[in-house]
């Protein structure tokens, strides 16, 4: 590692309103006007629906009207679901009716993802202002502690923000953004915890068991194993195992203990709701979720393997390539808790998607914490040429990607040129334009602001640690800000259900008009349009054994017609998706 001194300059902070404003960003667009979207967002949503509609046990075991969810824990849905009671309480009924469900869920989703961003810079400011990572100056020409730390929770944070895997994932309401937060928790725990022992023992503890209880017991176990790496491995936590360690232990087994004996003991094998609905017992379904976890530890596969090739060096941009400049970097120093915190939650993290032979998205959005935490210390030594090319890859990427945004939307809405305009036609083939004058302001804005702040950075050639990735960071932030202002109607209309779900509302509530018993029965129907017909039509699933009136089926448009499910009476499709039709028959009394 070659020997630098990071100055009082090159530390200078970002301007608090800058930072804020470009969290702000990252967050809130989309809040207003998005609609449930197919994969985790519309189920994710759904499932805490359901338990504001059902009873208490649906609270415990989540499920989509009575599609057992084996994958997920309740927690998170839990928590948006209480939510939802609250505004019910507060405001009335009319809380629990559309839109306002969908509204606040997504304030809790933008909630969860400012407490992880907070999490996040305390975390890297924490183990940043420790003395064994700003180098020694014996002259007195380096930057002070604080304004170090500063600078790197800065530059982290930055890092985190610009990474392209966590784009659309963490603005979704689903048990895997939660996670992530949970992860975030943990992180700043830990580094609090070399301080205050006691104070850090509780709240990793409590992340644990969170990740636990919201999506992944394995994660959660590989997690509670990092503070006793971390104790017998960098000696700063080692002078705290005494403190740290056994109230960890007592607290993780404790938490950890929570839900699953709440659905053993709560729950009883008679009740109606866990084994005529859900179609399980309390003690099948906790079977089946330890089956899970340990089919994701059979070893990796070439299909896990080139996923993870495949997936990883866009998903983790720009994370990954400063991370790994870091660990070589300062590999002397890999024992200092700012490199030794990630290093190790990192290794339990890859090991366990390793293993996995099904790796996913979610497994590696958790891992986006401790990567660009990781990589945050990278920038205090990385060459003036490595932060440029950074930079040009950052201006020629996103400048192109907006670019292409507004051509694409002008050539929707003037259709010219007309070749560009059938293209962004087929996107979304039944799209209605609408008044545009607030999105072409919004958007105008946007675009106006980073065309400045690549003329501030081109020219000024600022010398703080942050400026190599303000761009990586803003570029992202303007794609996300045109995404859910230009382009949301188009992106409402082919990731949800919304017009679909109306017209087969309309018509369930037709048909079952005539008859005394309302209820469906499902046939192949995924989870995605089984939770906006839960929500937009407010169909009645049942288990599939239960003899319903109706029958909803997903299946491809040229399928004959099952004669035994009897007498058709709607069929609807998906305008972007086609090749999935769905069809309701009402069967003979």
């Amino acid at each position: 590692m070659r020997h630098f001194i990071v100055t009082e300059q090159q530390a200078g902070k970002l301007p608090r309103w800058a930072l804020l404003l470009l969290c702000a960003l990252y967050v809130f667009p989309g809040l207003i006007g998005r609609e449930p979207w197919r994969t985790s967002d519309a189920p994710g949503f759904a499932t805490a629906l359901t338990m504001v509609r059902g009873t208490w046990q649906d609270w415990l075991i989540p499920n989509i009207a009575g599609e057992l969810l084996i994958d997920d824990g309740p927690l998170a849905y839990a928590l948006l679901a209480a939510v939802n009671k609250f505004a019910s309480l507060v405001f009335g009924s009319p809380a629990l009716n559309s839109p306002w469900p969908h509204w606040i869920a997504m304030l809790c989703a933008a909630s969860g993802l400012i407490l992880m961003l907070t999490a996040f810079w305390y975390a890297a400011y924490e183990l940043a202002k420790r003395p064994g990572l700003l180098p020694l100056d014996p002259f007195g020409a380096a930057a002070s502690r604080v304004s170090f730390a500063r600078a790197i929770a800065d530059t982290a944070l930055l890092v985190f923000i610009g990474t392209l895997g966590l784009l659309v994932r963490m603005h979704e309401i689903s048990s895997a953004a939660a996670q992530v937060t949970w992860v975030a928790g943990f992180l700043w725990s830990l580094s609090i915890g070399l301080e205050n022992p006691r104070r850090g023992a509780a709240g990793a503890a409590l992340a644990c068991a969170a990740i636990f209880a919201t999506r992944n017991p394995l994660l959660a176990l590989g997690m509670a194993l990092v503070p006793f790496i971390l104790c017998a491995w960098a000696p700063a936590y080692r002078l705290i195992r005494v403190r740290f360690l056994p109230l960890f232990l007592v607290a993780t087994v404790l938490g950890f203990s929570i839900w699953p004996v709440l659905v053993l003991f709560t729950l009883e094998p008679s009740n109606l709701v866990v084994t005529d609905f859900l179609g399980t017992s309390p003690e099948q379904y906790l079977r089946q979720r330890v089956a899970l976890n340990v089919q994701a530890l059979q070893g990796p596969t070439l299909f896990g393997v080139a996923y993870l090739a495949r997936t990883m060096p866009w998903y983790f941009w720009p994370a990954w390539p400063l991370a790994a400049y870091a660990v070589w970097q300062w590999r002397a120093k890999l024992t200092e808790p700012s490199l030794a915190l990630p290093v190790a939650l990192l290794g339990v993290m890859g090991l366990l998607i390793l293993l996995n032979p099904n790796p996913g998205e979610a497994h590696l959005a958790a891992a986006a914490p401790a990567i660009a935490l990781l990589a945050a210390p990278s920038l205090t030594t990385l060459r003036r040429s490595l932060v440029n090319m950074i930079d040009w890859f950052a201006v020629m990427c996103f400048s192109f990607i907006g670019f292409a945004l507004w051509l694409y939307w002008l050539a929707l809405i003037t259709g010219q040129p007309e070749r560009v305009s059938f293209r962004a036609a087929q996107f979304a083939p039944t799209f209605t334009l609408g008044p545009v004058w607030l999105e072409i302001l919004l958007g105008g804005l946007a675009s106006a602001s980073w065309l400045l702040l690549v003329r501030w950075r081109i020219s000024r050639q600022p010398p703080m640690i942050w400026r190599a990735v303000v761009l990586s960071a803003s570029g992202l932030t303007l794609v996300w800000f045109l995404l859910m202002t230009l382009w949301l109607p188009v992106l409402n209309e082919r990731m949800g259900f919304r017009s679909t779900a109306e017209s087969l509302g309309r018509a369930y509530v037709q048909a079952s008009s005539s008859t005394k018993v309302n209820c469906v029965n499902t046939q192949q129907l995924e989870l995605a349009p089984r939770a906006s017909f839960f929500y937009f039509a407010n169909l009645q699933f049942a288990r599939d054994e239960i003899r319903c009136p109706f029958v909803l089926e997903q299946s491809s448009p040229d399928r004959a017609l099952p004669s035994e499910n009897g007498r058709l009476i709607w069929k609807g499709f998906v305008p972007a998706y086609r090749q999935d039709e769905f069809r309701l028959y009402q069967r003979a009394r």
